[in-house]
């Protein structure tokens, strides 16, 4: 027997009528079993995922005040997750307000040489962490930043990238290898 998906919405503020919830409540039922037993969706089971949010509680508190910005690299969906997270949760302006001991974020989610030379003449490389997102692990354009960043900052005193970079990827690929 197939689980049925968990997935709680409230719509209590959404000015949506009951009845009309309850006229497509058979379409959205299809549509969460629907995207519960696609294999390449793996977010719907995120919220109960413990296991990971002490992963990250744990990896950001051993990291917290070592870093005065935090430079995600991706593009498309592995930008805009992380963007809309910062949008929705810091204050407006953040990074030029930012108080002491909290990171300014930025998101490379292009490779412009321009605006990504700017961006690396700006951040202290040691005090910075960078965040490679790709969830195939192969997208080319953060690849090409990657190695743009690694040669940018090679022989740079206290760099070092098993300090300064993290991946966030899927179970293989060439990021993760």
């Amino acid at each position: 027997m197939a689980k049925e998906p968990q997935l709680r919405i409230d719509l209590t503020h959404a000015a949506i009528e009951h009845t009309s919830l309850l006229r497509h409540s058979v379409r959205l039922q299809w549509a969460l079993r629907e995207l519960d037993e696609d294999a390449d969706v793996g977010f719907m089971d995120l919220p109960g995922r413990r296991d990971l949010l002490r992963e990250i509680d744990s990896f950001g508190g051993a990291r917290r005040g070592r870093f005065d910005d935090i430079v995600q690299f991706g593009t498309g969906g592995s930008s805009l997750g992380g963007q809309a997270l910062c949008q929705a949760l810091l204050p407006p302006r953040h990074n030029d307000f930012a108080p002491k001991g909290t990171p300014r974020y930025h998101f490379a989610d292009n490779i412009d040489p321009d605006s990504l030379g700017a961006l690396l003449d700006y951040v202290d490389p040691v005090r910075t962490l960078f965040h490679v997102v790709s969830k195939s692990g192969g997208t080319l354009e953060t690849a090409a930043q990657l190695h743009v960043v690694r040669e940018f900052f090679k022989g740079r005193r206290g760099f070092r990238p098993e300090r300064n970079f993290v991946a966030t990827t899927g179970g293989k690929g060439i990021l993760r290898d």
